[in-house]
């Protein structure tokens, strides 16, 4: 299989940017754990393919964009339409996913006891 090619056999259930090492564990988790949707797990494995990362602001964590060429976005504006385009069309859908992570990550409950709405 030709290596640009590759990331397919994968799917969307894993972190396709390990070079992000600070969340690497939080993507892995969020994708192969907390995700089952396959759109939303496609549209947030891209997100992370562009250089998101996982970032904890003290309650649960968000989705915050990495501003570097060499590492994600350009700049504010290529992020500011690939946020519009792509995750505020689902932006509820995101929520109760990363509140599902923050519960796993950060308490001694279990997923099947939580009910998000």
């Amino acid at each position: 299989m030709p290596e640009s090619e590759a990331w397919r056999a994968h799917g969307w259930a894993w972190d396709p940017r390990p070079d992000l090492q600070l969340d690497h564990d939080l993507w892995k988790v969020l994708l192969t754990e907390i995700v089952t949707d396959e759109e939303l797990g496609w549209v947030l494995n891209g997100a992370r393919c562009a250089g998101c990362r996982l970032v904890w602001n003290g309650r649960q964590y968000r989705i915050e964009p990495t501003i570097d060429p060499r590492l994600g976005f350009n700049d504010e504006e290529e992020w500011l339409d690939f946020r519009g385009k792509y995750l505020v069309p689902i932006a509820q859908q995101i929520q109760k996913v990363l509140k599902l992570l923050t519960i796993k990550v950060h308490s001694n409950q279990k997923l099947s006891d939580v009910k998000v709405v």
